[in-house]
């Protein structure tokens, strides 16, 4: 917590201008015991995050922590994803129970990933400490209230509004972007499938090129689709919020 609220000190230094560069300095006796206990001996256990947090901060520490956690989390879709490349099978429908998996395992690791990283925040004492130094943002609309939390008076925007905008608009447009993504996947198997028949038929070297086709076009619509994806989840998310 101490080393959490000196670096906020010490960002709110540097944003104005006070502090132009910051030099941390090692301490070789603690980093040493550190170095003994976390990766140079080979031994199946997991990382030491408390001094690691102990040492480098929280940040630090929560970014080895995901990326252990995240390691863990990829044997079951390596489980799963094993048999579809050792073999063989016509049937695409395979490949949308993948695509299924996929976005259920997904959602699966990253709730989990919140509730383990909620944990150690609580446990080191900083679960809110990131909230208590926030400014509320120029967008945020709202009546004049006392924070629960920080207890510093800030606009409130009322909480079932908000959840009214997510079930009520945020939520069926997600799905309705699945369904279309989904929809745009077929039809790339569909192409795929026909460039495929065409060339076996006429076995040329110019209907070897319609092979590439559909992939470029696959690419370029997953593009498109990301860029407006990304422009509509900015737009709700501070929809919500104000």
């Amino acid at each position: 917590m101490l080393i959490t609220c000196l670096w906020e000190q010490v960002r709110r230094l540097l944003t104005s201008g006070i502090v132009v560069q910051v030099f941390p300095l090692h301490d070789n006796e603690a980093l040493k015991k550190l170095e003994d206990t976390w990766y140079t001996r080979f031994t199946l256990k997991f990382q030491p995050i408390d001094r690691i947090r102990g040492y480098f901060g929280e940040t630090i520490a929560l970014y080895f922590g995901f990326l252990e956690y995240f390691t863990f989390a990829l044997i079951p879709m390596a489980i799963i994803g094993l048999p579809y490349y050792l073999f063989a099978w016509e049937d695409y429908d395979k490949y949308v129970i993948f695509a299924s998996f996929n976005l259920i395992w997904s959602t699966v690791i990253l709730e989990v990933w919140k509730r383990g990283c909620a944990s150690m925040t609580y446990r080191w004492g900083t679960l809110v400490m990131k909230r208590k130094f926030e400014e509320p943002r120029p967008g945020y609309h709202g009546v004049l209230g006392i924070n629960a939390v920080t207890g510093r008076e800030e606009p409130l925007y009322p909480s079932y509004k908000r959840q009214l905008r997510i079930y009520l608009v945020s939520l069926p447009f997600v799905c309705l972007c699945l369904y279309f993504s989904l929809f745009v996947m077929m039809i790339y198997f569909d192409m795929e499938a026909w460039a495929l028949g065409l060339h076996e038929d006429s076995g040329s070297e110019w209907t070897s090129i319609l092979l590439y086709v559909p992939s470029i076009i696959y690419a370029i619509v997953i593009e498109i689709m990301n860029r407006l994806y990304r422009y509509a989840a900015e737009f709700l998310t501070s929809w919500g919020k104000t």
